[in-house]
């Protein structure tokens, strides 16, 4: 089985998020599992390119081969890829598709319909009532009846989420939509061990005390995140809760120094800490550190960080406009509104309840998400797209 992986940018370009190691993870799954998976992408990496080969094909694996074609306008367009992607999608039996607001994706979704190539779409978030709705609204409306529903009567569609099925399906009413949420890798962080409390202090917060508990959120520090419902809440939990450190890490894209402000004007610089954007090994410390993650976002098709924060074994709080409404039934965390008082209250009850009860919960519940299983998911929706 063939399979084109189309996305506009591609791991190692992580400074565009979770997407990029999502789909790298499960088309490396796919990869090992027999899928032959094909990339073609290009070079972009925010305001730069990527330091890779566009003259050759790079292999990840026996299985997974990348494309990176040269981008004439960073950003935005890239004459090889529009040369060269009707090529692409002949030699392979299925088209996926991780995008949906630019020229490549437009150009790929009318190659696949001229060609009469089954194709599915990933559209990453992007038609939550959020973020249709925040920025450049009436383009995106107008970009999707004019460029995306005339050439996908055919396509299948891919959510991460019930909730993005829910988005996808109040724009194509009428389409086929099949879940598979995004995967983690369990064993990775269970292998990392956790920091002692002076670890944690001299590499988190160096006021940190011993007999104080750890809140950490993380998240790209933005209006949709709710960061300024969480430090509101975390203003009133304190009044109840004297003993805690509240520990904010990702990087500034727009409230930073609003989130600054705010924090002094309450009187928390002892108490909250904006850590900047915490990758890697570094990220998974920070997280077993913690006797609680919260993040009251306003929208999330999925939310890896959720995922991951119990993945390292920490009970979270999230909020209603995420798809972890399930996780009270599996006792490792809450799920709530965006009332301040209703999530000072959600963070109080789980830090009062057994923490370590909680935390082999989530453990146990992150193992729900395994890669194996969602190469498994793909590769059997791949074939039944192919045959159908």
């Amino acid at each position: 089985m063939k399979v084109l992986h189309i996305v506009p940018s591609y791991y190692p370009a992580t400074i565009y998020g979770g997407p990029i190691f999502s789909i790298h993870f499960a088309n490396k799954e796919l990869a090992k599992q027999g899928v032959q998976i094909f990339v073609s992408t290009t070079n972009a990496n925010g305001n730069c390119k990527l330091d890779v080969s566009t003259s050759e094909i790079v292999m990840f694996s026996e299985n997974y081969k990348v494309r990176y074609y040269n981008e004439t306008l960073v950003g935005i367009f890239s004459l090889p890829f529009s040369m060269h992607i009707s090529n692409d999608i002949d030699r392979n039996e299925l088209v996926h598709l991780h995008d949906i607001f630019s020229l490549h994706a437009v150009l790929s979704i009318f190659l696949c319909a001229i060609k009469k190539k089954k194709i599915i779409i990933s559209p990453r978030g992007v038609f939550s009532k959020w973020a249709l709705t925040s920025k450049k609204r009436w383009l995106k409306r107008l970009w999707i009846a004019w460029f995306i529903r005339p050439f996908s009567n055919n396509a299948f569609w891919h959510a991460t989420s019930n909730i993005e099925k829910i988005d996808i399906l109040s724009l194509f009413p009428n389409s086929k939509v099949y879940v598979i949420p995004n995967g983690i890798d369990i064993e990775e962080y269970q292998s990392v061990s956790r920091l002692t409390r002076e670890q944690y202090m001299n590499s988190f917060c160096p006021t940190l005390e011993k007999n104080q508990r750890v809140i950490v959120s993380m998240g790209r520090l933005h209006q949709v995140k709710g960061f300024f419902l969480l430090v509101k809440a975390f203003f009133l939990l304190l009044n109840e809760v004297p003993n805690l450190k509240l520990l904010i890490a990702g990087k500034d894209d727009g409230i930073g120094m609003e989130l600054e402000k705010m924090i002094k004007e309450l009187g928390l610089c002892n108490n909250v800490f904006l850590l900047g954007e915490i990758k890697g090994e570094k990220k998974v410390h920070l997280m077993k550190g913690a006797d609680l993650f919260a993040l009251t976002s306003y929208s999330e098709n999925f939310g890896n960080v959720y995922l991951e924060a119990m993945a390292s074994g920490v009970p979270i709080l999230a909020s209603i406009g995420t798809p972890w409404k399930d996780i009270e039934n599996f006792d490792c965390g809450k799920c709530v509104d965006f009332n301040v008082v209703n999530i000072k209250n959600a963070m109080k009850d789980i830090l009062s309840g057994d923490l370590n009860k909680l935390r082999h919960s989530s453990i146990k519940y992150a193992t729900k998400f395994d890669w194996h299983k969602t190469g498994s998911d793909f590769q059997s929706i791949y074939k039944g797209i192919i045959n159908e």
